[in-house]
């Protein structure tokens, strides 16, 4: 999940409960318990992100039909290295500029 804190955005992971091979369905508790806490601290879930491990980091018809209206989609692109982030509206995808902000030195990073 994708959590805007006031001063950026947050990746948040969540569960993947789906047993079909490239598939990827959120664990809807996770998203429940996420959302709570989002809310407790204030900040909003604002979308969603996910890999895609053999195509790019753009969003297939099935990413877009799933993403909430207004919501935003970090793809990363296992192949090529890349991420893009995209805006969903109207069940059409636009790209968005960002960055990724590495984390504090000496910090501990999950990966």
């Amino acid at each position: 999940m994708i959590v805007d804190t006031g001063a950026h955005l947050s990746l948040v992971p969540v569960k993947n409960v789906s047993r079909r091979p490239g598939s990827f369905v959120l664990s809807a508790q996770d998203v429940r318990r996420i959302v709570r806490a989002a809310e407790v601290l204030g900040q909003n879930v604002v979308g969603t992100f996910h890999s895609h491990p053999a195509y790019f980091a753009k969003p297939g018809p099935s990413d877009i039909a799933s993403a909430p209206d207004g919501s935003l989609l970090l793809i990363l692109d296992c192949i090529g290295n890349e991420g893009a982030l995209w805006r969903v509206k109207s069940e059409r995808s636009r790209q968005l500029k960002f960055g990724f902000v590495q984390g504090r030195k000496g910090s501990r990073t999950k990966e």
